[in-house]
């Protein structure tokens, strides 16, 4: 129903689970990725509607009731919390660390300052056996971001594009299985994948801004998580895995089993054509909507036009 549930592979993971062919719509909108406030902006929330928008946690719930629409939300869970356990095992390489710095989309990029985080991961070094940096796809292209981490003898991997990728999600978890450590340069989606999977993960760097009007710098973000997480930064984690928090941040206690995952999702034979009169209601009301914005721009270009025609034809019957 929306091509955005697709990102990441999580409709392929969800299906996997419910145990539906894969490609079946979700009737609804799934959250994208971790966040600290509503789960999405607002106006995704209110896109759904009268679908509704499937947050991942209590946190994201609390600040929807906050919002007043709590509503148009269903808290599900992260997709992440229903792959399949994995087949092999992987033994992570002791002292090995995975960088995963915070990264933008193809859409709207985030200006890095990766030399500068590049000589954070320099100081801490000499504590790991193997540094890895894992960068968006778009960044391993581009040998500016590339070249700060290469000059600290880092690796550098990606786990590819987010859109028309199912395997996205796999391929992340099985990266970071093999590694002891992950770090992040801002409490992020990565950094509670990471801890879900028992890994030593913690944050690491320079603080960076995400929002070009009220925190380009980064330091109100970094405050509020320094006193959210004071346990997961490099020099307080105490050298364990805080999977707890992640289990709060993923929303672990929102997971449905199988059957009433199908149930939520309309995917029951029961339930058979539910979704499809889902899909025609919302593309009538797309329909209604395109009208509308036509009309008013119709409305607005003849605003402009009209004064001028009436001017001309005053002028007509003068002469």
């Amino acid at each position: 129903m929306f091509g955005s549930n697709a990102h990441y592979g999580h409709r392929i993971v969800l299906n996997r689970y419910g145990g539906v062919p894969e490609g079946t719509p979700i009737p609804g909108l799934v959250q994208h990725g971790w966040n600290y406030d509503l789960g999405a902006t607002l106006d995704d929330i209110l896109l759904p509607a009268p679908e509704p928008f499937f947050i991942w946690s209590e946190r994201n719930l609390r600040q929807c009731k906050k919002a007043g629409v709590e509503g148009r939300v269903v808290p599900l869970g992260s997709p992440f919390l229903y792959m399949r356990p994995i087949e092999e095992e992987i033994v992570p390489e002791p002292k090995s660390l995975l960088v995963t710095p915070i990264h933008g989309w193809e859409r709207e990029r985030i200006p890095h300052d990766f030399r500068a985080y590049a000589d954070a991961i320099r100081l801490i070094a000499k504590d790991f056996s193997k540094i890895v940096a894992c960068l968006y796809w778009h960044e391993v292209d581009n040998p500016v971001f590339r070249r700060p981490f290469e000059e600290i003898g880092a690796e550098i991997t990606t786990v590819g594009h987010r859109d028309n990728n199912p395997g996205f999600l796999y391929d992340l978890r099985r990266l970071m299985l093999r590694f002891e450590y992950v770090t992040s340069n801002r409490a992020q989606t990565s950094l509670f994948y990471a801890l879900a999977l028992g890994r030593k993960a913690f944050l690491y760097g320079p603080p960076i801004g995400l929002d070009k009007r009220y925190d380009h710098s980064g330091q109100l973000f970094h405050a509020w998580q320094k006193q959210e997480y004071p346990g997961l930064f490099w020099d307080t984690f105490g050298d364990t895995c805080h999977r707890q928090i992640a289990e709060d941040e993923l929303g672990l206690r929102y997971v449905r089993e199988p059957a009433a995952l199908r149930e939520l999702f309309e995917w029951e034979p029961w339930q058979r054509g539910r979704i499809d009169a889902r899909i025609a209601r919302r593309r009538r009301r797309l329909a209604r909507v395109r009208w509308e914005q036509r009309l008013g721009g119709i409305k607005k270009t003849m605003g402009r036009i009209a004064p001028a025609l009436f001017r001309s034809s005053e002028e007509e019957k003068v002469r």
